[in-house]
């Protein structure tokens, strides 16, 4: 029986990896069908530099510091585990790089998790840290997407039946949220729901440190949750998160206007944190295809051209990876002063 169950899954695994290779070359063959290919290479070579440079200051580096800023205040106000800025910075650059270059796709948040449970054994913690930061994160996302809409709704060009259907999908949005924070203020509910997760977590933090120390506390959710709702830490995290991706919709803009694109800074805080949602859906590797797609979507929504959204993807993953690399770099850095210290 468990023969036949391994094959199984061995055989949904090879069909999910082939379904992730199929789907960005089916989305990108029909996206360069349509565009001029041609023009967004030399749109990219006619880069505004200042532009260019200024985006990833705001776009990547400001946006980077941040998170490790709140990975750091996290770890240290709520659950007293005082790490150096520098050394969750540099891990946290460190992370970046594994998760987008490493053979095996070794995790970013994985890599966190790990680094951070070798200086002090407290997995559910490590776990349950990044986990809550991805929630406040994709929360601070759909606040901006909420804030910033009413400001671009009559900016969108193609008609009354897409603005209709946008329409619904921000009420949908802002119902379902009401719902999520009237659940939480439901003792049986939220209770119930904590429980649940905190199981998870604890499965997860096992799954990737095994040979971590047992939970002496099985509370570490809930004192996260009761941490994000206190007046002083909820400032702190939830105002980084709303900075994190305020910087990111900043990039996006100054990417616009180095492709010569002068567009509504507006527009980026309503596009740039719904992409970030809409490329999460792991239905492609490394959201080849995916992200070209959205792009061409969401800015053409404002009137911005197919060329000019593809460039702005482009732009944007050159941007990316420019970052991402010093990761790199600080690993071999790292790497060499260890070989030293062992001559």
């Amino acid at each position: 029986m468990s023969v036949k169950l391994n094959k199984v899954n061995k055989l949904k695994g090879k069909f999910i990896f082939l379904v992730k290779i199929l789907i960005p070359v089916v989305l990108l063959a029909v996206i360069f069908s349509r565009v001029d290919l041609g023009a967004v290479i030399r749109q990219i070579i006619n880069v505004h530099p200042g532009y260019f440079g200024l985006s990833l200051l705001v776009g990547f580096g400001f946006q980077i510091t941040g998170g490790a800023w709140r990975w750091h205040y996290f770890l240290k106000h709520v659950y007293g585990l005082n790490f150096p800025y520098i050394w969750i910075l540099k891990h946290y650059w460190k992370g970046m790089f594994l998760g987008y270059f490493a053979p095996g796709h070794l995790g970013w948040d994985a890599y966190r998790i790990i680094v951070a449970n070798q200086k002090e054994n407290r997995p559910l913690v490590h776990v349950t840290a990044v986990i809550l930061e991805k929630f406040i994160g994709l929360f601070s996302c759909l606040i901006l997407i909420m804030v910033s809409y009413p400001f671009v709704a009559d900016k969108i060009v193609h008609g009354e039946k897409i603005l209709a259907y946008v329409n619904y999908i921000y009420l949908l949005a802002i119902i379902v949220g009401i719902c999520a924070v009237a659940a939480f203020f439901m003792k049986r509910v939220s209770a119930t729901l904590i429980g649940n997760l905190e199981a998870k977590i604890v499965q997860m933090s096992f799954k990737f440190l095994k040979n971590s120390a047992p939970p002496a506390d099985q509370s570490v959710l809930l004192q996260g949750i009761r941490a994000c709702c206190t007046p002083r830490t909820a400032a702190a995290l939830w105002g980084s998160s709303i900075f994190i991706r305020s910087c990111s919709a900043l990039g996006g803009y100054l990417v616009l206007l180095a492709l010569y694109q002068d567009t509504s800074v507006m527009i980026n805080f309503f596009v740039v944190p719904m992409m970030l949602f809409l490329t999460m859906v792991p239905v492609s590797l490394g959201g080849i295809g995916i992200r070209e797609g959205v792009f061409i979507i969401l800015y053409g929504l404002f009137g911005i051209s197919s060329t000019t959204s593809l460039s702005a993807s482009y732009l944007g993953l050159i941007g990316l990876l420019l970052t991402v690399s010093i990761g790199g770099f600080i690993m071999l850095w790292d790497n060499v002063r260890k070989e030293k210290n062992l001559e």
